[in-house]
C-alpha cells in the first residue's frame, strides 16, 4: 500500500488518463507519481527537483502540465515532457504576479480556464496573455518603473529598452530577464526624449534643463549645446522642449522651436533645406523615420524630410480644423496611415488618394503603431485596439488581456528589433508580444437566467413554460439577468438590450448583465439581447423574455369607455367655447395688427413727405416769387412760359405728396368727403391744361368732348382731381407718340360718366378683374406702383360711383368712371384748411393798410435742413433786425433763453428734439412762454394741426408754402402782440388774461399777478419786492416778462392798475378824492393827483365831472 498508518495523511490525488498515472501529495512529503499497478514512478521533493515546497495542497492538470498548489510558495508547474518545474509566486509591487503564495485549491473548468482559491484572498483566474503592463514600484526594485508615467522610449542595438519617465529619471528594461534598472542619479528628471549618440552614450532631453549626453557606464550627464549658447538658450528655455531622434547612423534630428540636424561624424550642425514655397517651420513633430526619409507634422500638414539631402518638402494638407496625432508608414505599399481628429485615414503617396476607415468604436486616436504583421495598434479612449489591414477587422484589448487603461504619451518609437511592441503612457509601460493570439472566433452564448420582480428572484426555467409573464401595474422593481457563456469571463462585455413594444422600439447599451426595467407603462414587451464580440461586431439578437405590464383598474376598457364619453362631451362643449373665444380674440388681434400696420404706414409716408416737402418748398416758393415779380413779364416769353411750367409741375408734385398721404389716411382712418358744388367740365379742363406740356413732349393731342348740359354736382373736388389726374397720367404713360387722348363727359340717367380714351398699348396682358386692386401690375414694361387705380376706385366708391376699363376700338384703352348726379346737400363738410385761401384772405385784408415795420424784431429759425435755413434767412434778413437759426429743438431752447427773440419759426420733424416738443417746452417755461411759435411741417392733415395747436402753437403752416404767406403770418403775429400791448396802455382793466395771452403759462402768470395786485393795491407799501417774493421770479425775469406781454414795467403796471381802479371809483362812487387816493394805495392826495393827471391828462375832479356828465 502507498499510504500506511505510519505516514502523514494524503492531501490530494489526481489521475492522468493520458499517461495512466496517479499523482498525489502527502503532507510535507512532496509529490508522488504512481502507475496504475501501484509502482512508484517518481517522487519529487525540494531536494531532488525544482519543487519549491513539499506541502502540496492541490493538484490539477492544465494544458498538458501538472499544476501544484503549495502552502506558501505559490504554484509549481511540472512540464511532463521535460520534467522541469516552473514557479509562480507573489512578487511585491508586481501586478502580474500571484496575489498570495498560499493556494488551497485548483480548478479547471469546461472552458479550460484554470481557477485558484486561497484562504483569505478569494478566487482568481489564470490566463495566458500576450500583453503586459508594468507600473511603478519601490525605487531600486527591478520588477517595475521608478515612475508610473512614461513619456519617451528608445530601444538600443542589444534590444534593451531605455525609458524616459515624468520625474523618475531614466530606466532600462531587459526583455530577456524582464527586469528594470533604475538610474537613481537621474531620479527627479523629466526625460522627454532619448536616442543613442554611440554605443555607450545616450542623447537625452530634460524638460526645463536642456539636452545632455548621458554616459551609460558612468551614469553621468554632459551638457549638449544646440549650435551655440544663444541658440541653445532660445531652443531650450523659451517655452520649447527639444525632441531628439536618430534618423540615420550618423545624423540626429533635433526638433524644438526650429529644426536642426546634428552630424555625429563631423560633430557639426548641418543646415536644413526647405523646398520651394516653404520657409522656416516652427514646432515640427517627428512621426516616422527610416534610413531614407522621415515624416513630420504640424497641425493639419504632413512634411517629408529626405535624410541624406536634409530637404524638407510638404506632402499633404488635411482639413482646416484637423490635427494630426500619429502616423505610420507602410513601405511595401508606400502608404501612410494617419490618425487625426478627423478619424483614421490612409494616404497613397503614389496616387495621391486619401481614404478613410469608417469606425464608431472609438473617437480620437492618441497613438498608433504598425507592426511587421501588417497590423495597426491603436490607443484611443484609454483602450487598445488592433486593426488587421488585410482582413479589415478590428480587435479590442482590455485589462483581461493585460492592457490596463492607459493614455499613450510617447511620440515616435522606432521599429523594435525584439519580438515586442512597446508603448508608454500615463499608466505605465505596455509590452505586446508580436506572436499574440489573434483568434477572434470565440463562441458566445446568451440566455435568460432569472427575473427579479418586487425583490423576489424567479429562475428562468419557471417562466419558459408560459409565453407571457404578467406583471402587476404597481410593481416596484423588475430586473432581468442574462446568462453569458464565454471562455474569457473577465472581458468587459458591452450588452445591447432592445425593448420591443407596439408603441416604440428602443435600445439600451450597458456593461451590466442585469437589465433594470423601471416605470414601464402598461403593455406587452419583448426583450432581446446581444453583445459586442472581441472584434467589435455584435452577436445575433437573442430573445430573452416576453411580459405584459397589466393596466390598473382605472385604465381598464369599460372604465376608459365611460371616461371617453364623458371627456368627449366636455371637449365638445369646451371646444365650442374655445373656438368662440379664439374667434373674438383673433378678430381683436387682427384689428390691432391692422391698426399697427396703418400707423406704421402713416409714419413712413409722413417721413417721406417731410423729406420731399422741404426741398419742394425751396423750389416752389422762389418760383412763385419770380412769377409775381413784374420784371418777369418783360423777360423772354419763352422763359416765362418755362418758369410757369416749372411752377405748375412743382404745384403738381405738391399735389402728389398730398395724394399719397391722403390715400393712406383715407384707406385707414377716415371716410369723410368734403363735398361742395363743382362744375365737372371746368374741373376736367383745368386738369387737362395742367398736362399740356407733358402731352406736348410726346406730341399727343388732348381732345375734349364735354356735355354742356351738365350742371355743378356735389363732389369732393380734391379727390376727383386726384382721380382724373391719375387717369391722365396713365393715359400719358401708355400712349404712343403722335397719338390722341380723348376726354368725354356725359349724363346717363342719375349718373355722370367721364371717359378717357387713348391710342396706346391697350389692355393686352391685363386682367381687368384685378386691374383696380392694390399692387396689381400687368405684363408690360411701362412700370408703376399698382396703387393709383386702386385708390381711384376707393375714392369713387366713397362718392357712390364706380370705375371700369374696356379696349378701345382699333387700339388703346378706355377707362371710365361714374359719379352720382346729386342735388345740393345740407350735410356738406367744410373744406379743409387751405393755405392759398388763407393767403388770399390775408392779402385782401392787408392791401388796405401798410405792413407793420419788422425791422426792430428778431426771428429764430429752427430746421434740420441747412439749405432751407439759409433760404429763409435770405428772405427774412432784409425785413428783420436779426435772423437767428439753429438745427434742432435743444439748440433752439438755449437761444430762446439767452437771446429772447420776438418770434419762433420751427420745423416739426427734426432730430434730437422735434417741433412739437420744442413748442411744448416753450409754452411751459414762464421765461419764454410769451414768444409766438409758428410750426412749418410736411404734416398737413388736421390731426397733426390739432396736436400743434394743443401744444400751444400760434400758427401751423404746411410745406410747401409761399414765402409771402409766411411773412404775412409773422407780421400779423407781431402786430397782434403790439395791439395787446396798446390795450394794456389804455384799457388795462377791460382786457382779461385769456385775451392777452397765447399760452397757459402766460395766462396763469397774469391771473396770479392780477389777483396779487387786486388784493394788495390799496396797500401803500405794496411794490415790486412783494411781487417778486410771491411770484418766485427774479427782478430781471419779471421785468422782461411784463415788457413782452404788456409793454409796461412792473411799477408802471401797478400804477396803471391803481389809476384804472381809481377811474372806476370816481365814476361809479361818491367817495372823496382823498378816500379814493388812500384806497388805491397812494400816500397823499397830491401825489395821487399828479400821477392821475400824467395818466389821463385830467385832474381827478375834471375826470369825474366829464365822465359823470357823459353818463
Amino acid at each position: 500500500p502507498v499510504i500506511t498508518k505510519d505516514v502523514d495523511p494524503l492531501r490530494t490525488i489526481l489521475f492522468d488518463e493520458e499517461s495512466n498515472s496517479i499523482y498525489l501529495s502527502i503532507f510535507q512529503s512532496g509529490l508522488y507519481c504512481y502507475s496504475l499497478n501501484g509502482k512508484l514512478k517518481k517522487h519529487y521533493t525540494i531536494k531532488n527537483s525544482g519543487l519549491s515546497n513539499n506541502i502540496i495542497l492541490d493538484i490539477e492538470k492544465h494544458n498538458d502540465k501538472i499544476w501544484l498548489a503549495t502552502d506558501g510558495s505559490g504554484i509549481d508547474i511540472l512540464d511532463l515532457k521535460t520534467e522541469r518545474f516552473d514557479n509562480i509566486q507573489h512578487i511585491p509591487g508586481d501586478i502580474n504576479s500571484l496575489p498570495v503564495n498560499s493556494i488551497t485549491i485548483l480548478y479547471n473548468d469546461t472552458n479550460n480556464n484554470l481557477w485558484a482559491g486561497s484562504v483569505r484572498d478569494g478566487v482568481f483566474l489564470f490566463k495566458e496573455t500576450y500583453i503586459r503592463t508594468y507600473k511603478d514600484i519601490t525605487l531600486g526594485s527591478n520588477k517595475g518603473l521608478s515612475e508610473k508615467v512614461v513619456i519617451s522610449l528608445f530601444e538600443d542595438k542589444k534590444s534593451h529598452l531605455w525609458i524616459g519617465t515624468d520625474g523618475g529619471g531614466i530606466n532600462m528594461f531587459n526583455p530577456d530577464t524582464e527586469t528594470f534598472t533604475h538610474h537613481l542619479n537621474t531620479y527627479g528628471d523629466k526625460v522627454v526624449s532619448i536616442t543613442d549618440a554611440c554605443d555607450t552614450e545616450l542623447l537625452v532631453s530634460l524638460s526645463g534643463k536642456g539636452v545632455f549626453i548621458y554616459n551609460i557606464n558612468t551614469q553621468a550627464y554632459k551638457p549638449f549645446i544646440i549650435v551655440d549658447e544663444e541658440t541653445n538658450r532660445d531652443e531650450c528655455f523659451s517655452g520649447f522642449v527639444p525632441i531628439c531622434h536618430k534618423i540615420t547612423s550618423d545624423k540626429i534630428l533635433i526638433l524644438s522651436k526650429n529644426a536642426y540636424v546634428y552630424n555625429l561624424r563631423t560633430r557639426r550642425f548641418d543646415a536644413l533645406i526647405y523646398a520651394e514655397g516653404l520657409s522656416n517651420i516652427h514646432s515640427l513633430q517627428l512621426v516616422y523615420s527610416d534610413s531614407n526619409r522621415s515624416f513630420m507634422t504640424k497641425g493639419n500638414t504632413i512634411y517629408t524630410l529626405e535624410n541624406k539631402e536634409n530637404l524638407i518638402k510638404q506632402l499633404l494638407i488635411l482639413g482646416e480644423n484637423e490635427y494630426v496625432n500619429s502616423i505610420c508608414y507602410d513601405k511595401s505599399k508606400n502608404r501612410l496611415w494617419i490618425a487625426s481628429t478627423g478619424g483614421l485615414k490612409f494616404y497613397d503617396i503614389n496616387s495621391g488618394k486619401l481614404g478613410k476607415i469608417e469606425i464608431n468604436m472609438f473617437n480620437r486616436i492618441s497613438y498608433m503603431y504598425l507592426d511587421t504583421e501588417n497590423r495597426l495598434w491603436i490607443n484611443a479612449s484609454n483602450l487598445l485596439f488592433s486593426y488587421d489591414i488585410k482582413d479589415e477587422k478590428f480587435m479590442i484589448w482590455d485589462d483581461s488581456d493585460g492592457f490596463l487603461p492607459n493614455y499613450v504619451l510617447t511620440l515616435y518609437v522606432g521599429p523594435s528589433q525584439s519580438n515586442y511592441i512597446y508603448m508608454g503612457g500615463s499608466n505605465g509601460l505596455v509590452k505586446i508580444d508580436k506572436n499574440i493570439d489573434y483568434n477572434d472566433n470565440v463562441p458566445v452564448s446568451l440566455g435568460f437566467q432569472d427575473i427579479e420582480l418586487n425583490g423576489k428572484v424567479y429562475s428562468g426555467s419557471s417562466f419558459l413554460k408560459s409565453h407571457t409573464i404578467e406583471v402587476p401595474p404597481n410593481y416596484s422593481s423588475l430586473k432581468i439577468r442574462v446568462n453569458l457563456k464565454e471562455k474569457d469571463l473577465f472581458r468587459h462585455i458591452l450588452f445591447r438590450y432592445r425593448i420591443d413594444n407596439q408603441n416604440h422600439n428602443s435600445m439600451i447599451e450597458s456593461y451590466s448583465n442585469i437589465f433594470d426595467l423601471a416605470s414601464l407603462v402598461p403593455g406587452r414587451y419583448d426583450i432581446y439581447v446581444s453583445c459586442m464580440t472581441k472584434n467589435g461586431s455584435w452577436t445575433e439578437e437573442t430573445p430573452l423574455v416576453t411580459f405584459e405590464i397589466m393596466p390598473p383598474w382605472y385604465k381598464r376598457t369599460w372604465f376608459m369607455l365611460f371616461i371617453i364619453c364623458l371627456i368627449l362631451g366636455l371637449i365638445i362643449l369646451s371646444e365650442f367655447l374655445l373656438i368662440k373665444r379664439n374667434k373674438r380674440k383673433l378678430e381683436w388681434e387682427m384689428t390691432m395688427h391692422k391698426q399697427e400696420l396703418n400707423e406704421d404706414k402713416i409714419q413712413f409716408l409722413t417721413n417721406v413727405s417731410h423729406e420731399l416737402r422741404t426741398p419742394l418748398t425751396l423750389i416752389y416758393a422762389p418760383l412763385k416769387r419770380i412769377l409775381e415779380n413784374k420784371e418777369t413779364d418783360t423777360e423772354s416769353p419763352m422763359l416765362k412760359k418755362q418758369i410757369e411750367n416749372m411752377y405748375r409741375q412743382a404745384n403738381h408734385m405738391k399735389g402728389i405728396i398730398n395724394w399719397v398721404l391722403e390715400y393712406d389716411r383715407n384707406t385707414s382712418l377716415s371716410d369723410n368727403l368734403n363735398m361742395s358744388p363743382v362744375n365737372i367740365n371746368e374741373l376736367i379742363e383745368k386738369i387737362a391744361c395742367d398736362f399740356d406740356q407733358e402731352f406736348g413732349e410726346k406730341h399727343i393731342n388732348i381732345r375734349l368732348y364735354l356735355d354742356d348740359q351738365l350742371k355743378p354736382i356735389e363732389i369732393d373736388d380734391t379727390k376727383i382731381r386726384v382721380v382724373v389726374s391719375n387717369l391722365l397720367m396713365n393715359a400719358l404713360k401708355f400712349s404712343n407718340f403722335n397719338s390722341n387722348v380723348t376726354i368725354r363727359s356725359l349724363l346717363e340717367g342719375d349718373f355722370v360718366r367721364v371717359r378717357i380714351e387713348d391710342e396706346g398699348i391697350g389692355l393686352k396682358g391685363i386682367d381687368t378683374d384685378k386691374l383696380f386692386t392694390r399692387f396689381y401690375q400687368g405684363r408690360h414694361d411701362r412700370g408703376g406702383s399698382g396703387i393709383g387705380l386702386a385708390y381711384c376706385k376707393e375714392l369713387l366708391e366713397k362718392h357712390g360711383g364706380n370705375i371700369g376699363a374696356v379696349d378701345n376700338d382699333g387700339s388703346g384703352a378706355i377707362v371710365y368712371f361714374t359719379l352720382p348726379y346729386r342735388a345740393t346737400s345740407d350735410n356738406i363738410l367744410p373744406n379743409n384748411f387751405n393755405d392759398s385761401n388763407l393767403y388770399n384772405n390775408l392779402f385782401e385784408k392787408d392791401n388796405s393798410s401798410e405792413r407793420p415795420d419788422t425791422s426792430i424784431y428778431t426771428v429764430l429759425i429752427v430746421d434740420d435742413n441747412k439749405e432751407f435755413r439759409q433760404y429763409l434767412e435770405s428772405e427774412l434778413k432784409p425785413l428783420f433786425k436779426n435772423v437767428l437759426k439753429v438745427k434742432n429743438g435743444v439748440e433752439a431752447l438755449e437761444v430762446l433763453k439767452n437771446n429772447q427773440p420776438d418770434i419762433l419759426v420751427s420745423d416739426v420733424m427734426m432730430p434730437v428734439m422735434n417741433g412739437y416738443q420744442l413748442c411744448k417746452n416753450v409754452k411751459e417755461q414762464i421765461e419764454i412762454s410769451h414768444i409766438p411759435v409758428i410750426l412749418l411741417t410736411a404734416k398737413s392733415d388736421s390731426e397733426s394741426q390739432k396736436i400743434g395747436y394743443k401744444l400751444g402753437a400760434d400758427f401751423y403752416l404746411s410745406k410747401p408754402f409761399d414765402i409771402e404767406l409766411l411773412l404775412f403770418v409773422i407780421q400779423n403775429q407781431l402786430k397782434n402782440r403790439e395791439i395787446i400791448k396798446q390795450k394794456y396802455q389804455h384799457e388795462l382793466l377791460s382786457i382779461t388774461p385769456e385775451q392777452s395771452t397765447t399760452s397757459n403759462a402766460d395766462e396763469q402768470f397774469m391771473i396770479k399777478l392780477n389777483r396779487l395786485i387786486k388784493e394788495n393795491y390799496s396797500n401803500a407799501d405794496f411794490d415790486v419786492s412783494v411781487i417778486i417774493d410771491n411770484m418766485a421770479m427774479s427782478r430781471a425775469s419779471l421785468y422782461n416778462k411784463m415788457k413782452n406781454i404788456t409793454g409796461l414795467g412792473i411799477n408802471e403796471y401797478i400804477n396803471k392798475y391803481r389809476i384804472a381802479t381809481a377811474c372806476s371809483l370816481l365814476i361809479e362812487t361818491d367817495k372823496s378824492i382823498v378816500e379814493i387816493a388812500f384806497e388805491t394805495g397812494f400816500t397823499s392826495q397830491q401825489y395821487f393827483s399828479t400821477v392821475f393827471k400824467q395818466a389821463t391828462d385830467k385832474t381827478p375832479s375834471n375826470y369825474r365831472a366829464e365822465n359823470r356828465g357823459n353818463t
